[in-house]
C-alpha cells in the first residue's frame, strides 16, 4: 500500500512549492512516575487561499501555514492531574490549549494498547488490525518467542545493535503525508526515548529517527534513515548523556505547597532521584523522567531553531 504513496511523493517533488518542516519528539512513560509528549513541528511560507472570501473592508483572507504546530500526546497522564494542575501552567503555554482547544471526552480507544500501538493508531488513524502494529512486541510461532515489531534484521543500527525499520507499518503516517504534500521538500526528523516509537513517528518518508539507547546513553538510528541533524552528532561526541549523568538530579519543579493534594509526607520528606554510575539501569531510568523531558525540548528547538 505504500508504495503508491511513494510514486505520488516522487512525482509531486517537480511541482510542489511549499516547504514544510517536521520535528517529531515522543518521551513515553516507562514507570508510572514518567510522562509522555510528543512534538511535532511544522513550518512553511504564505499560501493565499484558491478560493479566498472577502472580509469587511473587501480584503481578501489568506490562508497561511502556520511557523508553529505542536500536537502533544502525553501517555499515562490522568486528566485529573491536568486540573490539578492548571493553576501551574502559563497562560500561554498548556493552559492555551485547555482554553483555546477543543476537549473530546469519553473516547472509546477499543481494547488496551500499549504506547507503541497507541502511537502508530495515532500517527496512521488507523486501527491496529490496518496498521500492523498491535503491540510492542509481536510472537514468532516457529522460534516459541516474542520479538519487536518494527526489527528488521535487513538493516543496521548505528550507536546500537537494535535494527529497526518502520516497514512493518503497513500504512503511511502523518509524518509521510506531511513528506508528500510538500513535494518532498520538507524535513521529518523524529527523536524519542524508545527505539519503536521514533520510528513510528518518523514513518516511511522521514529523514532521520533517533532514539536514546539505554545501554550507552547515545542517540541511536537505523541505516533505514539517512540524515543525522548536527545537533545530535554534536550530543553523541562532545559532551555525552553518560559522561555528566552522575551529576544530573530529579527533584520537584516547583515549590512543595503548590502541588495540590500532596500528602503531608511527601511535603517533609520529597523525593529525589539520581543516576549513579554504579546503577546499570540509569539510561532506562533517566529515559522517565523530567530531566530527559528538559533535554528533549532543548533538543528539537536547536534541530528546528526558530
Amino acid at each position: 500500500m505504500y508504495n503508491s504513496q511513494q510514486k505520488r511523493l516522487m512525482s509531486s517533488r517537480k511541482n510542489h512549492p511549499i516547504s514544510t518542516r517536521l520535528a517529531s519528539v515522543l518521551v513515553v512513560s516507562l514507570v508510572s512516575i514518567g510522562i509522555g509528549a510528543f512534538t511535532p513541528v511544522f513550518a512553511s511560507r504564505p499560501v493565499a487561499a484558491p478560493n479566498a472570501k472577502k472580509g469587511a473592508e473587501g480584503n481578501n483572507y489568506t490562508l497561511t501555514r502556520p511557523a508553529l504546530v505542536v500536537g502533544i500526546f502525553v501517555e499515562g497522564l490522568d486528566a485529573d492531574y491536568v486540573n490539578l494542575l492548571r493553576d501551574n501552567f502559563t497562560k500561554n503555554g498548556f493552559n492555551r490549549f485547555i482554553t483555546d482547544g477543543v476537549t473530546i471526552e469519553d473516547v472509546n480507544y477499543g481494547t488496551d494498547l500499549d504506547a507503541t500501538a497507541a502511537t502508530a493508531m495515532l500517527m496512521t488513524g488507523a486501527a491496529p488490525s490496518v496498521n500492523g502494529v498491535p503491540a510492542a512486541r509481536a510472537w514468532d510461532t516457529e522460534t516459541k518467542s516474542d520479538y519487536p515489531i518494527l526489527l528488521d534484521q535487513a538493516k543496521i543500527g548505528n550507536f546500537t545493535d537494535e535494527t529497526f525499520s518502520p516497514s512493518s507499518l503497513r500504512v503511511s503516517t502523518i509524518s509521510d503525508e506531511v513528506r508528500i504534500a510538500d513535494g518532498g521538500i520538507g524535513l521529518v526528523h523524529s527523536v524519542a526515548p524508545d527505539a519503536q516509537i521514533a520510528i513510528i513517528l518518523a514513518g516511511h518518508a522521514g529523514n532521520s529517527g533517533f532514539w536514546l539507547n539505554e545501554f550507552n546513553g547515545k542517540w541511536s538510528t537505523s541505516t533505514y534513515y539517512r540524515d543525522v541533524p548536527a545537533a545530535i552528532a554534536k550530543r553523541n561526541y562532545g559532551i555525552t548523556l553518560s559522561s555528566r549523568l552522575d551529576t544530573i538530579s530529579w527533584t520537584p519543579s516547583l515549590p512543595l505547597e503548590l502541588y495540590p493534594d500532596l500528602p503531608d509526607y511527601k511535603k517533609q520528606f520529597p523525593f529525589r532521584h539520581n543516576f549513579p554510575a554504579k546503577n546499570p539501569n540509569r539510561f532506562r531510568a533517566f529515559k522517565a523522567s523530567a530531566p530527559e523531558i528538559m533535554r528533549l525540548r532543548r533538543l528539537v528547538s536547536t534541530i528546528f531553531p526558530r
